[in-house]
């Protein structure tokens, strides 16, 4: 299950160990530090050679498609009965070595696909992550954290997409009409909850109507502290500041 990131925690065992360097001590708890950072992963590799993927992927499960298990078993079986009977003394090393190049090789196979395909969900979320945030102008380098937490790449029919999940983690969810939630969906939700409104740019321009602190940030993607998440969620769900993010 995915680990949810929070701005203080009881105990740093609580943390993963990959996660604890972006933790410090703080009295009786543990809380961001003030100097982490978070950075956005450059996938512009995987974008270009994501047909030669897809490629890779479907020439593995052709090669494989006309394997017959039954036959395999079959000739492993006269092989052993014929080495047992003593008619070919070699036939047992020759099984035994056929048998290990047999394994070593699917085993090669399964990595490989496992590799392309978790590199490939890398890119499908952070590339509808990165269109959804665009779109209700909020903060690439805060919010992708968070998509990567709750959304997960699928595949259907050959098609992949991203879905959010379930807090289970492996459920997707799905609407009233029982289809699947986007990630649109997703980071229209945190746009309208008060805590995550400085991860957002604001759309008034000051005035006599316009709260203390409501100016957003600027919308540059850059590398922004955590820290100031997690130290100031009450003070930005009451709308007294806002996170900033400068190019």
């Amino acid at each position: 299950m995915a680990f949810k990131l929070k701005p203080k925690v009881a105990k740093i065992d609580e943390v993963p160990e990959a996660y604890r360097a972006l933790y410090v001590a703080d009295g009786d708890h543990f809380a961001f530090k003030p100097d982490a950072e978070i950075e956005i992963p450059d996938v512009s590799a995987i974008t270009s050679n994501r047909d030669a993927i897809l490629a890779e992927k479907q020439a593995l499960a052709a090669k494989y498609a006309g394997v017959d298990v039954e036959q395999y078993n079959r000739l492993t079986k006269e092989a052993k009965a014929r080495a047992e009977a003593g008619a070919a003394a070699g036939d047992e090393g020759a099984l035994a070595q056929m048998k290990e190049l047999h394994k070593t090789e699917m085993k090669t196979a399964r990595d490989r696909e496992a590799l392309l395909l978790g590199a490939l969900g890398t890119h499908v979320v952070q590339n509808e992550a990165l269109k959804a945030i665009t779109a209700r102008n909020g903060n690439p380098a805060l919010l992708m954290p968070l998509v990567q937490q709750n959304v997960k790449m699928v595949e259907k029919d050959g098609q992949f997409s991203a879905r959010v999940m379930q807090a289970d983690g492996v459920t997707p969810r799905v609407n009233a009409d029982g289809q699947p939630v986007g990630v649109d969906v997703l980071v229209s939700e945190w746009e309208a909850n008060p805590l995550y409104a400085g991860a957002f740019k604001a759309s008034g321009a000051g005035g006599s109507g316009s709260q203390p602190g409501a100016s957003g940030f600027n919308g540059a993607v850059t590398k922004v502290g955590v820290a100031e998440i997690g130290a100031n969620l009450e003070a930005l769900a009451s709308g007294k500041a806002v996170l900033s993010s400068s190019a």
